[in-house]
């Protein structure tokens, strides 16, 4: 058995080409990196809007939480992690020539992290225990999308 390759000029020429286009679509990635970081934050919002990501609903209100929106303490939305809305609000994507991300705005930092990852220890008496309700999270859907960016940005 045996396996040959054969150039000549003209698929050597051709390979330089494909290797320099290549080289070319690497070096210039800012348009790429800023279209990924719309898709990140196209899923954290969709998660909001889901209220939950695409494998776990998050945790529903308590009902002391509910009662306490609809007396005046916020926006008196039911919808969990909306009350007034602006953690929601400060979600904002960012990208540089080599990352795309997504996060939270200034003083939402820290709420955010409250949220996402859960507390056992909130409140007044520290015996409120607030979920883990994930929202910085990428949708299958979405890393498909990502998929599809690179592949038509760098492999043309």
């Amino acid at each position: 058995m045996k396996l040959k390759i054969t150039m000549d000029k003209n698929s050597m020429k051709a390979a330089r080409k494909a290797v320099s286009d290549t080289m070319a679509a690497l070096t210039n990635t800012r348009k790429t990196t800023s279209r990924l970081a719309v898709v990140l934050y196209q899923s954290v919002q969709k998660n909001f809007t889901t209220q939950g990501t695409d494998t776990d609903k998050w945790k529903r209100l308590a009902p002391s939480t509910i009662a306490g929106r609809r007396k005046g303490k916020g926006g008196g939305s039911a919808k969990i992690l909306m009350d007034t809305g602006f953690m929601r609000a400060s979600i904002t994507p960012a990208s540089t020539d080599t990352e795309a991300s997504v996060g939270l705005n200034g003083d939402m930092s820290r709420l955010g992290a409250i949220h996402q990852f859960g507390v056992s220890n909130a409140g007044r008496n520290r015996t409120t225990v607030i979920p883990a309700r994930p929202f910085m999270v990428l949708r299958k859907e979405y890393e498909e999308r990502i998929m599809e960016i690179a592949r038509g940005d760098f492999f043309k």
